[in-house]
């Protein structure tokens, strides 16, 4: 800085102010950018893999025989690219715990929500996936049953 007179430092400083805060708009400018139209919308082929999944809420009458009280399991969930999907699962229904396994078909539509339906006695799902699909959150949507559902991608 020798040789430079006050004057011109302040200018240089300034300069040097006003192109960080540039760089900065322009970065928060493009992260926004990408963040909307980088998003890809939902499909059987993006959400496909396996979730590890788990299920808490009440059973209330039923059409399925399942007896009516608490019911929570763990589980993991394969959906596969041409919209079936399999199910393996430990479930407790009041406590008592049986081995459940379960095949059916699922259709996602772009804005991530996602129908899931049981080759076996017709049990249904709603799914909404989220967090880039890494993520789905649901509810069993058959009468006489509140079941809450939680998926994590783990492939």
């Amino acid at each position: 800085m020798r040789g430079m007179n006050r004057e011109s430092i302040v200018k240089s400083l300034i300069l040097c102010g006003g192109l960080f805060a540039l760089g900065l708009v322009l970065l928060i400018l493009g992260r926004a950018a990408t963040g909307t139209a980088g998003k890809l919308p939902c499909s059987a082929a993006n959400v496909a893999g396996a979730y590890a999944m788990a299920a808490s809420g009440t059973i209330l009458d039923n059409r399925f025989g399942f007896p009516p009280g608490a019911l929570s399991s763990l589980g993991l969930i394969t959906f596969d690219r041409q919209g079936r999907y399999h199910l393996e699962e430990k479930v407790s229904f009041n406590g008592q715990l049986i081995d459940w396994t379960e095949t059916g078909a699922y259709t996602v539509t772009p804005d991530c929500t996602c129908n899931v339906v049981a080759d076996k006695g017709g049990a249904s799902a709603l799914v909404i996936f989220a967090s880039e699909r890494k993520e789905a959150l649901g509810i069993l949507t058959n009468a006489g049953t509140a079941i809450n559902l939680t998926f994590k991608r783990i492939d």
